[in-house]
Formats: C-alpha cells, sequence, structure tokens
C-alpha cells in the first residue's frame, strides 16, 4: 500500500545567550517513512554529540532497511534501543555522561507507530482535533498524574524541566511505543520541549488551519512566536501531514 507526505522541518539554536550550541538533531527520512527529534540533555556532557548520535544511529540502520507495515511497531523499539546503546557506549568510552531525549514515528502503509524516551513531543491533527501520543517521562508529569484530577499549579511546580528517563543513562532503555491507524489528512508533529514549552496545543490546531497546505509557512510561524516568547531553549520540530492512502 503506497503513500503520499508532504514534510517540513527546522532546528534552531534559539535567543538564550548561554546556549553556545544546538544540543537537538532532526532526522527526516521521509523515503524511508521515518521522522526523528532527538534533544541532547541540558547538564549532561555532550548533549549535541547525544543527539547527533541518536539520528545517525536510527539514519544508518533504516538507510540498510526500513520499517515495514507488519514490523512497524517493533522496528521503531529497535531503532531506540540501538540509539540508546550507541550513546551509552559512547559516553562509557569517553568516561562521561551523554543523554538524550528522543521522539519518533515511522510510516508504512496505513499504519504508523510512535516512539519515544524523555519529553520530546508527538502530538497528532485529526478533523481539527489534537492529540498528544506521547506522555513526558518528567518530574512534572509525575507530580501531574499524582495529582490527577485536582487542581494544581503546574506553572509554579519546581524542577519541571528535569526528565526521569533519557536515552544513554543505561545500557537498556524502555521506551513508550504506540500504534496509530493512519486516515488522509492526518497532520504529525513532533517538536522538542523547546517549542512545546512556548507553543500551546491550539496554537497547533490554529497553525495548522491557517496554512492546511503549507508546512513551511505552518513551521515559521511556530519558530516566530516561540522567538516572541524567549525561545530560551533550543526548538526543533517536524511537520508530516498524510497526503494520501
Amino acid at each position: 500500500m503506497s503513500i503520499s507526505t508532504q514534510t517540513a522541518a527546522f532546528t534552531d539554536k534559539g535567543l538564550n545567550p548561554k546556549t553556545a550550541v544546538n544540543e537537538d538533531s532532526y532526522l527526516v527520512a521521509e523515503n524511508r517513512g521515518v521522522f526523528v527529534v532527538a534533544d541532547g540533555v541540558g547538564g549532561a556532557d555532550a548533549g549535541d554529540v547525544a543527539s547527533k548520535t541518536a539520528v545517525k544511529t536510527i539514519e544508518q540502520i533504516i538507510n540498510r532497511e526500513a520499517p515495514s507495515e507488519n514490523n512497524i511497531a517493533l522496528a521503531v523499539e529497535a531503532l531506540i534501543t540501538a540509539a540508546n546503546r550507541e550513546i551509552f557506549a559512547a559516553g562509557k568510552k569517553k568516561n562521561t555522561h551523554m543523554a538524550s531525549t528522543i521522539a519518533m514515528i515511522a510510516i508504512a502503509g496505513n499504519q504508523a507507530a510512535v516512539g519515544h524516551v524523555g519529553d520530546s513531543r508527538v502530538y497528532v491533527i485529526r478533523g481539527g482535533k489534537i492529540t498528544q501520543l506521547t506522555k513526558d517521562h518528567s518530574k512534572l508529569q509525575g507530580w501531574l498524574d499524582k495529582f490527577k484530577g485536582k487542581k494544581v499549579d503546574a506553572a509554579g511546580f519546581k524542577g519541571s524541566h528535569i526528565i526521569t528517563k533519557a536515552l544513554g543513562v543505561k545500557e537498556a532503555v524502555d521506551a513508550d511505543i504506540l500504534n496509530v491507524k493512519l486516515k488522509a489528512g492526518d497532520l504529525f508533529f513532533l517538536c522538542s520541549d523547546g517549542v512545546s514549552r512556548y507553543y500551546s496545543e491550539a496554537d497547533l490546531v490554529a497553525a495548522s488551519s491557517r496554512f492546511p497546505k503549507d508546512l513551511n509557512k505552518m513551521l515559521k510561524a511556530i519558530r516566530q512566536k516561540c522567538y516572541s516568547e524567549g525561545a530560551m531553549d533550543n526548538l526543533t520540530a517536524i511537520a508530516v501531514k498524510v497526503v494520501s492512502i
């Protein structure tokens, strides 16, 4: 079964004067149906190397064999496992700590598999409604889960940026994997937390409605909004639209 997609992406160092390098990396392999956002973990050594290692590892594997419709979820899990192994090994070799988040989707036939570790996110907009397909591995999310159903001040939570799981921290990693049956018109949005902290779900829906046929303009508007809010972290986003199945 053939599928047609449109894609756009950007990565940006942001405006923080203390940020020397962009620790985000991304992969758009439209011909293989694989899309990845990786965010080198702040506070760990060589975050940019970690995120680049994740992306490079996945790219090398899918260039040999792309995920198929029959094994797409297992393929995504295996790709994340391989990325984790390479980052962990690189850190061990250099006797340093290296870590990265990852959020990815793989598309084959009428199926997609979403995988993630950390707080980079994947959303899908379908029929004008948005769904967050990933759940942050973070102290803030754990706190929100603990007080689920109660009124809490998430904005005032200290340590909201601290994640509880990342690639490269341990020799093995347990990624969250989700299967999605595709529909024509689905718009997937992958981003690092530098984008999601400034851009709400309502903002994403509005941007997709404003630029329904131009993903590049949509992402340009998103980057401009992040800049207007301060852009104090690296910014990376990928938009993938399912045109036809």
